[in-house]
């Protein structure tokens, strides 16, 4: 059995409407220790860690080690329901599969209890090595959401700079350039207002803005953040959660890409994988090798052949084996003509094929496929989605984006990965909106 008590619910409600923000359902491991999470935001951008330790509870109880699939979405809006002093118990028993979420007001004339069916998750616990970072921040979480969105107005990537005396977050875009700098300020009345900066050596990175804000949905956990910076290493922040534990988010996406802007194909080939990421990281789409395997079949009964011609040639060296020869050299060049009339008719210019299966069973597959081109010594990257909401083919919907690779691209050859899916999600939207007009 598992049963966990707190008198003030409302520090557990601001834990689940944090994390909720960032991860709709999660695996919560229990232990006599106390309850750890580990999980993933859909975009694979923020790795999420919390620990919330026994001793920070009035009561707890745990008899075995248990793991508990619960969608953080449905359990914030039961959550929403309980007083501001309502204190909160939650309640596993032994071969059940619901959770039980009990909640009394102060004077004890109220009472309420709710249950939660829990879900079968798939759950990898990631190792997050030890790092000694150069820099550590802490400031008001507050003013951390504040500065990430003024910042997003001039900019889509925020350099932050830090010395002794305080850290500047800066950012510069079509509109302009704009900086916000705050002073360290340790000897204040609140902690939690103060700026605090311990430092080893002097840091400036650079973060985009979409990732920084997706750290400040956990800003409602705790008054104070604590960012931790170093060069080459995931930005991570830090919030306490009063007397029982901390969440970690750790920002654990790529590099920026960065090519040559003057080289169509390394262009061409960074914005297909671009969207080939925001396919099946955003929009949960599957990719289909069907496509890629008719070519690789292809190429096999070539190889077949050739290999076949080699043996036979070293067990029957030529004359007698010229017969052969002919044979599966003939084989090869016809198996080549149709690998090449593949490639050029069928394949065409597509990079990805998809298909999106409902997990309700309710809606039919949908399937997409993406093909782009970019001529050379032209700017202008032609991306068609053709997207097909179930299997009747009269669902079919085609949409074109005609536009110039400058945009996608800044000074410096860099990726503004933002840019781009924001047209993607247009593209999808609409092509999906027709698709649904035709049935």
């Amino acid at each position: 059995m598992f049963e966990a008590r707190l008198l003030h619910g409302s520090i557990f409600a601001k834990v689940i409407e944090g994390l909720r923000e960032l991860v709709n359902e999660a695996t919560w491991e229990c232990s006599g220790n106390g309850i750890t999470l580990q999980a993933m935001d859909s975009s694979h951008v923020a790795l999420v860690s919390l620990v919330m330790r026994s001793e920070g509870f009035e009561s707890y109880r745990c008899d075995r080690n248990m793991s508990l699939g619960i969608s953080l979405v449905s359990m914030s809006k039961v959550l929403k329901t309980m007083g501001k002093d309502d204190s909160l118990t939650i309640r596993v028993n032994d071969d059940s599969d619901s959770i039980i979420i009990a909640m009394e007001s102060q004077n004890q004339d109220k009472f309420a209890d709710y249950e939660l069916r829990l879900m079968d998750l798939d759950s990898e616990h990631l190792g997050i090595p030890d790092t000694d970072y150069s820099c550590t921040i802490k400031m008001p979480s507050s003013e951390f959401s504040r500065i990430c969105r003024d910042m997003s107005i001039m900019g889509d990537s925020v350099l932050v700079c830090t010395t002794k005396e305080g850290v500047k977050f800066s950012a510069k875009g079509d509109l302009g350039q704009g900086s916000i700098r705050l002073v360290q300020t340790t000897n204040i009345e609140k902690e939690e207002e103060a700026v605090v900066i311990e430092m080893k050596e002097a840091v400036a990175l650079t973060f985009a803005v979409r990732y920084l804000s997706m750290f400040c949905k956990a800003a409602p956990l705790s008054p104070q953040v604590g960012l931790s910076l170093s060069e080459d290493t995931p930005l991570m922040c830090e919030f306490k959660i009063a007397e029982m534990g901390h969440a970690i988010v750790n920002n654990i996406a790529d590099k920026p890409i960065k090519v040559n802007k003057w080289e169509t194909n390394a262009v061409k080939n960074a914005l297909d994988d671009a969207c080939k990421k925001y396919f099946k990281e955003t929009l949960n789409f599957t990719e289909d090798y069907k496509l890629m395997d008719g070519r690789l079949y292809i190429s096999f009964i070539a190889c077949l052949f050739s290999g076949y011609a080699l043996i036979y040639d070293w067990l029957n060296p030529f004359p007698k084996s010229r017969s052969v020869l002919i044979l599966c050299v003939i084989a090869y060049f016809i198996l080549m003509g149709i690998l090449t009339f593949y490639m050029q008719f069928i394949e065409r210019s597509k990079f990805y094929t998809g298909k999106l299966v409902d997990r309700t069973g309710l809606d039919p597959v949908s399937r997409c496929t993406v093909s782009s081109k970019l001529k050379k010594y032209d700017d202008k990257y032609n991306l068609t989605l053709e997207y097909n909401d179930g299997k009747d083919k009269t669902t079919k919907s085609t949409q074109t984006l005609l536009t110039s690779v400058g945009n996608y691209f800044d000074e410096n050859g860099v990726l503004i990965y933002d840019r781009l899916t924001d047209d993607l999600k247009k593209l999808y939207d609409q092509a999906r909106s027709n698709a649904r007009k035709v049935k």
